[in-house]
């Protein structure tokens, strides 16, 4: 199997279960302190996501976005472990490779950083997210452009600007600050 396949699924095992640690067996217990038994992890997961159904598919997509970086970024080493000479010049590319992997690593936690400062409701995260999803839809909606042959539009991101922009989404990040009413 290659990195199409393990970053991919990593990242979503490792999601899930830092999910199902820090947000749903916390739940679970509490709901045990008072009294209420017969929860099971994956009822609760479902309560969950139905109280927040749109930032659920926004931290969806946004992990979606680090798992896409993430493989580019390995594939990106693995082929940088290799010899690339340029025939013309003779300069070796496996230097340039290994920098981009690296770009693309720094890349993949900023989406990651983004879904979690999502979920959490933390308004930069909701402006990093409108940011990494604006930039990808556009220049996806560019090269879509100069080559119609291909389908080269990046839909899941095009779906998340669409639920950033949606006022029930905004209103979440761009309510009264509910730390500042904490005393």
């Amino acid at each position: 199997m290659g990195a199409d396949y393990i970053v991919p699924v990593t990242v979503a095992v490792l999601a899930l279960f830092n999910f199902m640690f820090l947000v749903v067996r916390p739940r679970i217990f509490a709901k045990r302190a008072e009294g209420i038994t017969g929860l099971g992890a994956f009822r609760m997961l479902s309560m969950v996501v139905k109280e927040r159904p749109f930032i659920t598919v926004l931290v969806v997509i946004q992990l979606a976005g680090t798992s896409r970086a993430a493989t580019t970024a390995v594939k990106l080493f693995q082929w940088s472990i290799r010899d690339h000479r340029d025939p013309r010049t003779g300069a070796n590319l496996s230097e340039r490779l290994m920098l981009t992997g690296i770009l693309m690593s720094v890349i993949s936690l900023v989406w990651l950083l983004s879904a979690i400062g999502i979920w959490l409701s933390r308004r930069w995260a909701w402006v990093l997210s409108l940011v990494l999803n604006g930039l990808a839809a556009t220049v996806t909606v560019a090269l879509q452009l100069l080559n119609t042959r291909t389908y080269l539009i990046d839909a899941p991101a095009l779906v998340a600007l669409v639920v950033l922009l949606l006022p029930i989404v905004r209103i979440e990040y761009y309510a009264v600050d509910r730390n500042s009413q904490r005393t």
